[in-house]
């Protein structure tokens, strides 16, 4: 799987050729809601799992990016987008403690 590299279809076209498997895409690498959907249709056409999401987004980000996934990925691969989770966890942890 690549991950940060993957900013374009042409990224894509070159993980492909090095045979990987899975390619993450990631909302604030991409221009915007509609470039990261047109890179999943991309992905998708050319034979490759997408694994979307950023593990430290805010949570409107992360909803966007499982929405994107969910949409257009079919579930058929997981999602990373659980930064807000993380983030809660630490405030509940710190607020449990104090």
């Amino acid at each position: 799987m690549l991950d940060e590299l993957i900013t374009s279809q042409e990224d894509i076209v070159r993980a492909a050729e090095f045979g990987a498997s899975h390619v993450e895409l990631k909302l604030m690498k991409c221009n915007g809601i509609r470039d990261m959907v047109n890179l999943v249709e991309f992905v998708n056409s050319v034979g490759l799992s997408v694994i979307s999401g950023n593990g430290f987004a805010t949570e409107a980000t992360s909803i966007l990016e499982n929405s994107i996934h969910l949409q257009l990925n079919h579930l058929s691969s997981p999602s990373e987008a659980i930064g807000f989770r993380k983030f809660g966890a630490e405030h509940h942890m710190e607020m449990a403690s104090s």
